[in-house]
């Protein structure tokens, strides 16, 4: 299915990029120059006009060696030196530092065109391609009006290399924003001008997740509605054995809710696309979220809060004594502030938080079994946090993805939580303790650790998780025009007394992808894995490559890890992505799973596509329990 719409979007690629509009500029020039040729020397020359011989001549051509080459560089992009980037880790901040106390003059705003240029600094021009014009035209850039309002500065003001390098990462994962920079231009000694520079991602786009004879399920959507920083989305769903046939979905999102740095996201959904109260269930939901982040070191207030009301849909039509029935709503509610920020002169910022959490029941199913079943009871708690942190952020480019600039955070982070919640007629206490660490190598690699520790208590301990994770991401090693890194990682996680806990397993997406159905569970778990990526320097149509290949192993166990079967996996693939579109990666691979558990084939071939991965760009977050799943 995913292959089916790759193909689409493949042809629409092709016709969007420049690589395609260039080949068949110089195809048409060619063409141009032979003709004129061709009219000099008529009365010289024989014309032979027979099919045979105009083939024998395209096979000639394809034979030359001069041809052959300028071909494979019109579509590989072969003759275009790539970008120069910094491929190490480099921080923003310092960039600015030596007009740091200047005034700000002037703010200038360049937009790049979404189509043709590779980057930022890229100042060829593209626009006497008349494919790449019209191509642009489909696209409302982003108006200045909305860059405007998600600056933390104006004219006038001094310059601060931190608050500038927070907004230049804050404008470069705004959704409708692929890349953005800031730069600054020395008027005075005493004064600068402040470039803007920022380059849209296509607004444009759409799934097909399903399509067969019997299904049919889809969305399109606009990501930056008439250039407002606004989105809308909508979806269908057609099943000839679900009754009715017919589902759908919309949803609207506004990047930057007057002027607050909040996101709204609000919609209605038919197609069981949010978060269910349990597995094997079928529901439609309401819902508004609105969530501010801590946008930057400076912003004293972060927060949110998400309301949703679900209820299940009987889709098969079964009858009473097997269709769960049953509504609820949940309310949750968060705040945080910056108890030490930057303005007191210190590296170590601390902050409290704040969050009040609902699920409540308006109707429970009849039937028997579930009476006792946790997940179809109300909850509420209430949860507070502390959090101690020193961070900064490095940009990088070629880890996860395809050339665009990459946000990394380096620094520490402690955080200590209690809170108090009630569950099916308990009344549990709840600690936590999570330390996290991201710290760039000597090599210029990259290490993530984390530690986690937590236990509900009521009459003694609870429901503890201990979770234990590291990952190693190697540095850029140049290879040919291209390069590779190494990723690795392992991740522990345990839990010696469950109580509401349910049971572990290594199925994906918390194991192996060809592991789907197993019935292999635990409450101790631990994966492993080590990966070779090659960011090949090919360009197809604005499509990217990544080539891989990947070990990966997990285990699992009840009581204990020691003496599980360990199970393996081996796969290569390919990822495939173009950072123009706003489309998820498609991924191309196959994986060898020895011994393999019963229900699981050795071999698989499979092409489906992931999403967007990317660090978390805000320190603080809304406070949760660790996770046990």
């Amino acid at each position: 299915m995913h292959l089916r719409l790759w193909i689409v979007i493949l042809v629409t690629g092709m016709v969007l990029s420049p690589g395609r509009s260039r080949a068949w500029g110089d195809i048409h020039f060619t063409m141009q120059i032979q003709s004129n040729k061709q009219a000099n020397l008529r009365d010289s020359i024989p014309q032979n006009h027979s099919w045979l011989q105009k083939i024998g001549t395209q096979v000639d051509s394809l034979l030359s060696r001069s041809y052959r080459d300028s071909l494979l560089n019109r579509i590989t992009h072969a003759h275009m030196p790539p970008p120069q980037h910094n491929l190490q880790f480099a921080n923003r901040q310092q960039v600015f530092l030596p007009y740091q106390g200047r005034i700000i003059r002037n703010i200038e705003f360049v937009e790049i065109p979404v189509f043709g240029p590779r980057s930022l600094n890229d100042t060829n021009s593209y626009q006497h391609i008349r494919l790449i014009r019209i191509a642009n035209r489909l696209h409302t850039p982003t108006r200045i009006s909305f860059i405007r309002r998600s600056l933390f500065f104006k004219a006038g003001d001094r310059v601060n290399a931190q608050l500038l390098a927070d907004n230049e990462r804050y404008l470069r994962n705004s959704p409708p924003i692929e890349d953005a920079q800031i730069t600054l231009i020395p008027v005075s000694r005493d004064t600068v001008d402040v470039e803007i520079r920022t380059k849209d991602v296509f607004e444009y786009g759409g799934n097909l997740s399903r399509l067969d004879p019997t299904q049919f399920e889809g969305n399109v959507f606009d990501k930056n509605l008439f250039g407002s920083g606004q989105g809308l989305e909508a979806g269908l769903a057609w099943h000839t054995d679900y009754l009715p046939h017919w589902y759908g979905e919309w949803s609207y999102a506004n990047w930057n809710l007057g002027h607050s740095f909040a996101t709204l996201t609000a919609g209605y959904s038919q197609l069981n696309h949010q978060p269910t109260i349990d597995t094997g269930v079928y529901e439609d939901a309401w819902f508004m979220q609105v969530n501010r982040p801590l946008y930057s070191l400076f912003t004293r207030f972060t927060g949110g809060m998400s309301l949703s009301y679900h209820r299940s849909l009987n889709i098969h039509q079964w009858p009473d004594s097997l269709f769960r029935n049953y509504q609820y709503g949940t309310t949750d509610v968060w705040v945080g502030y910056n108890l030490i920020h930057p303005l007191m002169h210190s590296q170590w910022h601390l902050a409290a938080l704040l969050r009040q959490y609902n699920i409540i029941f308006t109707r429970n199913p009849s039937q028997p079994q579930f009476a006792s079943d946790p997940f179809y009871h109300n909850r509420r708690y209430l949860l507070g946090q502390l959090v101690l942190y020193r961070q900064r952020y490095e940009v990088t480019h070629y880890l996860f993805g395809f050339g665009r600039t990459e946000d990394i955070p380096i620094g520490w982070q402690v955080g200590l939580s209690t809170a108090i919640e009630t569950y099916v007629g308990l009344r549990r206490q709840y600690t936590g303790l999570q330390l996290e660490n991201f710290q760039e190598t000597r090599l210029h690699g990259l290490w993530h650790g984390l530690l986690e520790l937590s236990s509900f208590w009521h009459q003694g301990s609870q429901d503890a998780v201990i979770h234990l994770a590291g990952e190693y991401y190697s540095p850029y090693v140049s290879l040919g025009r291209g390069g590779w890194r190494i990723f690795s990682g392992a991740d522990l996680l345990e839990s010696p007394n469950p109580y509401f806990n349910k049971p572990l397993n290594i199925n994906y997406p918390h194991g192996f992808e060809g592991y789907k159905n197993t019935l292999l569970t635990g409450y101790h778990r631990l994966n492993t894995y080590l990966e070779w990526r090659y960011y090949a320097p090919v360009r197809i149509y604005g499509f990217g490559f990544t080539f891989y290949a990947q070990w990966q192993g997990a285990t699992l166990g009840r009581q204990q890890l020691q003496g599980n079967r360990f199970y393996n996996a081996i796969s290569v693939g390919s990822l495939i992505r173009n950072e123009n579109l706003p489309i998820n990666t498609l991924k191309i691979s196959a994986s060898y799973y020895p011994a393999a558990p019963a229900g699981v084939k050795n071999w698989m071939v499979q092409i489906t596509t992931l999403a967007d991965i990317r660090f978390s760009i805000y320190a603080l977050h809304e406070p949760s329990f660790i996770s046990f799943e």
